[in-house]
């Protein structure tokens, strides 16, 4: 009874389900088998484990998430960085995962919008789309929590540079732009977790994350202090109370993770929200006897039973159990990747000792499996055993207090030859949805029935329909041939808010019409409500999907213009892959009908010409797949021309919080109202200035500051119900990087000569160039044009580069030998999307012999760089 997802999922379960029925033997429980043998360790004892798998009532089921391990890889285009999460998250949804957890701060940076820290490397430096909201979105359609995975403290693994130079290439708001916020270690640079400062941007950082994105948890790894960093300075100024160095480590860390539990709990009561603060540190805490008892619902320990890489000291220092004792965190996920066979910590050891110590916590424990190691040689009997994963589950499922596991990594699951070997297995124990479990560290968040509930039997199957609940976070489906009682083994599906016009419909694509169905809705503490039910009763309506979104038609609505119909994906959740029909009309014309469409700029496309004397359009989009469909309609008016708006471009560098000034050609009427539009994809326009005063002469101008990022601009001239655009524009506006201090041309500075500077040179000479560093990150472009229009790249120069490169700068030599007889150069130095341009100068090339066609070129070109200079048009 598994909800269809795509038809190539199908072909999967089916195959993982006939894969299964080969593994495992019948009995309840006893003693594990591995190979004929059972599973020992070095003093001969057993390990002793259930060899069915229980469902139990509730359990967590997450998998890590990331592009710097090459889950996924970086943003390119909205299509295609869709397409891949999509295919994440349909894996999770055939393995019936229920939590994601996603990199989404991985060197100090950002794979989202923020105000304290610049878009990652791993997503994309200058983006113009924050995947963000709309990952977080999908996870919750599909009842899949989202949680963000952050790097607190890492800032780089590139230690060979200093300190002042790796805070070069942070900006003000982020707090490693300060280099004394810094420390280096061995491997790694760090934020000084010892600095108050750091902390308090740490807060932020988390807190902006939270209160800007639906996120249900931050969580961190063991990423806390690292080897080899010398924190004298932090340690002699704040530490008032004399403490050892290691015990004032313990306790800064400790600052950070209490004063983020109090900020998220504000939050939280505030809002009636439940965002966890989740932590995934090493697999041991400390190397004790493994001996737990109890005192005052208090477990105590010296530590687990192992000889492995601890976190509680040296080099981490997290104390992890008094974060648990003190409630400062929500659940506690050790990456307990280790084997069963593993010499220093095994793994039924290392995780039962957990188990113990969460026995009477309000903190929820779950246990990590290192699926990445399986089939590496010496990772013990990850590399011997293709039954590791199976058998680590199912110890899991053993145990009272552990309330399940996350996967290390995705890649792990989907790639190379791991899956025939060992994920059939997954299927045999994770063969149903599963409810998470209830947040137990806040007080419970009460949720009501859902109402207005019914099943009833379609075309499609069995539809389930019930009013949206405000304060819900998912609705749990549960299916039986018996009145329904609400048991783990009834669920059927778990899903979000899929809801058109506040009401929730979800199709169970079976003939069966005995069946019962029930719901309840879940809390945002992940708490049940009471539960509803009915067995199907009746035909019922065809299941409506959601209407497509930003249903449109861009380019000129004028007589004989071409135009694009075009609307966003609709990713519904359930069933097939959608697909379109198109039909639009003018006036009283019939309408014409096409599935002629086409995918371009993250946007389902359908061209179309305006014919002469219509007045209006309509267009229908109808989406469908095997479970339901939805019609969205637009209508617009067709307008009339004013005539065309000729030349328009713009003058200056566009660089942020910089003005440019933007010029065209006039139209001949003095009543016409110009306006400038901008656009992300050249399909939906916003205006950014209106009412744009008409001036005398030639052409009009207007001074703006154009937005950060990559933009499309165009002029719309408006009077009465007449209408122009201009062809559009589009460039990038860049954060601007500082004035080159130094520039030299043949050793004479250029910076204040006041206009362009010129030189004259032979066609076998020449001219040598010298600048200093803006940025030790910056890399250096050295252009050449014959116009100032075009220009092209001669030598270009990285952080990385060693030729030309002096203690302070660079020196170009450029050779002109094949220049234009006249060439206009200037420097481009960028770091990411921060940038800057040097002085334009101008070099006169005495050239031995002209041809004709380039003394029309050259005559062509004197008249581009004539008119630009003189500021008459672009």
């Amino acid at each position: 009874g598994i909800q269809m997802k795509r038809i190539n999922k199908i072909c999967i379960l089916v195959l993982l389900l006939f894969l299964s029925s080969f593994v495992m033997t019948n009995a309840a429980t006893g003693n594990l088998y591995v190979n004929g043998r059972k599973i020992t360790y070095g003093d001969g004892s057993d390990v002793l484990i259930n060899t069915e798998f229980v469902t139990k009532g509730t359990e967590f089921r997450g998998v890590w998430v990331s592009p710097l391990t090459g889950d996924i890889t970086g943003y390119s285009t909205q299509a295609q960085y869709k397409r891949q999460i999509i295919e994440v998250l349909e894996t999770m949804e055939a393995y019936n995962f229920n939590a994601m957890l996603f990199h989404v701060r991985i060197m100090n940076d950002a794979l989202y919008e923020s105000r304290y820290n610049s878009w990652s490397s791993y997503y994309n430096t200058n983006p113009n789309w924050d995947a963000l909201p709309w990952i977080i979105e999908e996870c919750h359609k599909r009842g899949i929590e989202f949680h963000a995975w952050m790097n607190p403290y890492r800032v780089t693994t590139n230690v060979s540079k200093s300190l002042e130079e790796i805070a070069k290439e942070h900006k003000s708001s982020n707090a490693a732009y300060h280099p004394e916020n810094l420390l280096k270690g061995s491997s790694c640079v760090i934020l000084d977790p010892g600095n108050p400062s750091v902390r308090n941007f740490l807060v932020n950082t988390c807190m902006e994350l939270v209160e800007k994105y639906d996120v249900d948890a931050i969580h961190f790894d063991d990423y806390f202090y690292t080897k080899g960093i010398d924190d004298t300075n932090s340690y002699l100024q704040y530490n008032p109370n004399g403490l050892s160095i290691a015990n004032w480590r313990r306790e800064q860390i400790d600052l950070f993770i209490e004063d983020l539990s109090k900020n998220l709990k504000i939050y939280n009561n505030q809002n009636n929200r439940r965002v966890q603060l989740g932590i995934s540190p090493t697999g041991v805490y400390r190397n004790g006897n493994g001996e737990v008892t109890y005192s005052d619902g208090k477990a105590i320990s010296n530590g687990s039973a192992t000889r492995g890489y601890a976190h509680y000291g040296d080099p981490l220092y997290a104390d992890t159990i008094k974060w648990i004792e003190n409630e400062w965190i929500d659940y506690i996920l050790p990456q307990t990747y280790h084997a069963i066979t593993n010499s220093a910590a095994p793994y039924c050891d290392l995780v039962g000792w957990w188990d113990k110590m969460a026995k009477y916590s309000n903190v929820n424990f779950y246990a990590s499996i290192g699926l990445y190691m399986h089939g590496d040689s010496g990772n013990a009997s990850w590399s011997t055993n293709e039954k590791e994963l199976y058998q680590q589950a199912l110890f899991c499922n053993s145990l009272e207090n552990i309330k399940g596991n996350s996967i290390y990594n995705y890649l792990s699951i989907i790639g190379g030859d791991r899956p025939t070997s060992t994920l059939y297995q997954m299927k045999d124990v994770w063969d149903t949805p599963i409810i998470l479990p209830e947040i137990k560290t806040y007080d419970k968040l009460a949720i009501n029935a859902v109402s207005n509930f019914s099943v009833t039997k379609n075309s499609k199957g069995n539809l389930i329909s019930f009013d949206k609940l405000e304060d819900a976070k998912f609705y749990v489906i549960y299916r039986s041939t018996n009145p329904i009682t609400y048991s783990a083994n009834e669920v059927l599906d778990i899903i979000g808010d899929i809801s058109v016009d506040n009401t929730i419909s979800y199709v169970d694509p079976t003939s069966n019409d005995n069946y019962y169905y029930g719901v309840k809705a879940q809390s945002y503490s992940l708490s049940l409500g009471d539960g509803v039910s009915s067995k199907v009763t009746g035909e019922g309506q065809e299941l409506k999907l959601a209407n497509v979104a930003n249903l449109a038609v861009s380019g000129n609505l004028l007589p004989n213009e071409k135009a694009t119909i075009y609307w966003d994906e609709l990713n519904y959740p359930f069933g097939d892959k959608i697909d379109y029909e198109i039909s639009y009309s003018f006036g009283d014309y019939d309408p014409i009908y096409t599935k002629n469409y086409y995918y371009k700029n993250s946007k389902y496309n359908v061209d179309i010409v305006i014919p002469d004397n219509v007045n209006s359009l309509k267009v229908t989009v109808k989406a469908y797949n095997n479970l339901g469909s939805s019609e969205t309609t637009y209508t617009a008016d067709i307008l009339k021309s004013l005539g065309d708006i000729n030349n328009f471009g713009y003058i200056g560098t566009p660089y942020e919080d910089k003005e440019i000034t933007f010029v065209w050609n006039s139209l001949n009427n003095s009543e016409i109202i110009y306006s400038i539009e901008y656009s992300s994809d050249n399909y939906s326009w916003n205006t950014l200035i209106d009412n744009i005063e008409k001036k005398d002469g030639l052409n009009i101008r207007t001074n703006i500051k154009p937005l950060k990022g990559n933009y499309s601009y165009r002029v719309v001239a408006k009077l009465g119900d007449r209408v122009s655009y201009s062809d559009p524009i589009k460039f990038t506006t860049y954060e601007y990087l500082g004035d080159f201090k130094s520039l030299n041309v043949d050793d004479i500075s250029i910076i204040n000569i006041d206009g362009m500077y010129e030189i004259t040179k032979d066609e076998n000479d020449s001219v040598k160039i010298e600048w200093k560093t803006l940025s030790s990150k910056a890399v250096y472009n050295v252009m050449v044009s014959d116009d100032m229009e075009n220009w092209i790249t001669m030598i270009a120069y990285s952080s990385t580069s060693s030729i030309d490169k002096t203690s302070t700068g660079y020196i170009a030599s450029l050779d002109i030998s094949y220049m234009f007889s006249t060439a206009y150069v200037k420097i481009i130095a960028s770091v990411n999307d921060v940038k800057t341009e040097s002085p334009i100068f101008k070099i006169n090339v005495n050239k031995e012999f002209i041809f004709y066609d380039e003394v029309l070129a050259h005559l062509s070109d004197e008249k581009k760089v004539f008119l630009n200079e003189m500021n008459i048009l672009k």
